[in-house]
């Protein structure tokens, strides 16, 4: 279902995308660019384009770091589980016998 939603909306975002480039294919605009350059006179689909590919590019990288710290914290919440999960069967399959006598001062020494 949320699949179907994440297309849907897609598939919306890009055909409103194109409507908007289509009405504005004869346009020309100047970018500036401060440090770098001026580009007189590029057609605003072209500036429109880039801009998204630059946007797309940046959530990228986010989004890699993002997996990979969630992907290390993975891994170490699974081997805190696994740690867990030997010492409970330890304690389960302790006998009696094994079992340390803590000295209670209200009870006295334990008895052998």
């Amino acid at each position: 279902m949320l699949s179907i939603l994440k297309l849907v909306s897609l598939l919306g975002l890009m055909s409103v995308l194109i409507f908007i480039v289509i009405q504005n294919v004869q346009a020309r605009v100047d970018v500036h660019l401060e440090p770098f350059a001026l580009y007189e006179r590029q057609p605003l689909a072209l500036v429109m384009f880039c801009s998204y590919l630059a946007g797309l590019i940046t959530f990228a990288v986010i989004h890699v770091f993002h997996v990979v710290r969630m992907k290390t914290q993975i891994a170490r919440l699974r081997r805190e589980n696994r740690r867990v999960g030997e010492e409970l069967h330890q304690l389960r399959s302790i006998t009696l016998e094994e079992l340390p006598l803590e000295e209670d001062p209200a009870l006295g020494p334990p008895k052998s």
